[in-house]
């Protein structure tokens, strides 16, 4: 039996993993940002992805949003993201 992967912590995210129930949870938490996607949280949210991808404890992953006021604005357009030059090589 696999053991499973140790869950690294984030700053714009937390990821839970039950290996009992064998569900993996993943709580965007910028909420005063109504869960705006920033460069950070889309690098964490790639990691985290990789994470309950590897630990075969998981089978499955619930998405989810802190606050009550939107699960997510989509981009956080307040804050620069650093898109390249050709977006379409990035």
């Amino acid at each position: 039996m696999a053991m499973p992967l140790s869950t690294p912590s984030f700053e714009t995210i937390l990821l839970d993993v039950d290996a009992g129930d064998h569900v993996a949870t993943i709580t965007l938490n910028r909420p005063d940002q109504l869960n705006a996607f920033n460069r950070t949280m889309c690098e964490e949210m790639t990691e985290a992805w990789r994470v309950v991808k590897l630990d075969q404890s998981v089978h499955a992953v619930v998405l989810r949003a802190a606050g009550n006021r939107a699960f997510s604005a989509g981009l956080d357009i307040k804050t620069p993201y650093g898109q390249p030059e050709n977006v379409w090589n990035h």
